[in-house]
């Protein structure tokens, strides 16, 4: 089943799916090593965000994010911020 699909049958709308880190999931060591380059450390921020939203890349990264909103019909409520 499409994670979209699902997220749809619980009755979320206007949904997007995203992946972090898609590029750089599993290079520890290298990440760690690009990192130390201001310049390349730059270029692979860039790539991740230019990229993170592709679904070809969803299953590539480390997390799967998604957002969806509750139409009002179904009792949409004010977004809600956790508080520790």
């Amino acid at each position: 089943m499409c994670r979209s699909s699902m997220l749809a049958d619980a009755g979320l709308a206007e949904i997007t799916l995203a992946t972090a880190p898609g590029i750089s999931s599993g290079l520890f060591e290298r990440t760690a090593a690009i990192e130390q380059s201001a310049n390349a450390w730059k270029t692979l921020l860039s790539v991740e965000e230019a990229t993170f939203r592709e679904p070809g890349l969803l299953d590539a990264g480390e997390f799967i994010l998604a957002r969806g909103t509750r139409p009002a019909e179904l009792g949409a409520s004010e977004p809600s911020v956790a508080r520790s």
